[in-house]
């Protein structure tokens, strides 16, 4: 009965492959989706759970508006449209 659950099991990736995967998700923790640089405060997610810098966000949107956007980021930016400032609580501005 043992042996027979043991070959049903789906194998386990190689420890290799899992590295891989932390690491891959340990660099999108750090970095920025549009520029890959290192994330500084302040720092902004999507709606997709993405981090950005702030700065890069809103350099984004202005060459977007103004026409001069290059097509060099990653793909999948496009659904960033605006950039809501929300109040903390205490009535401090987020930034």
């Amino acid at each position: 009965m043992i042996a027979e659950v043991l070959l049903l099991s789906p194998p386990l990736p190689p420890v290799s492959l899992q590295k891989d995967k932390d690491s891959e998700r340990l660099f999108q923790w750090q970095h920025c989706h549009l520029t890959q640089e290192p994330l500084s405060r302040p720092v902004v997610a999507c709606q997709l759970g993405r981090l950005y810098n702030k700065e890069a966000v809103i350099r984004k949107l202005l060459d977007r508006k103004s026409g001069t956007a290059e097509d060099n980021g990653p793909d999948g930016v496009e659904h960033i449209k605006s950039l809501k400032v929300g109040r903390r609580e205490g009535g401090e501005k987020k930034t």
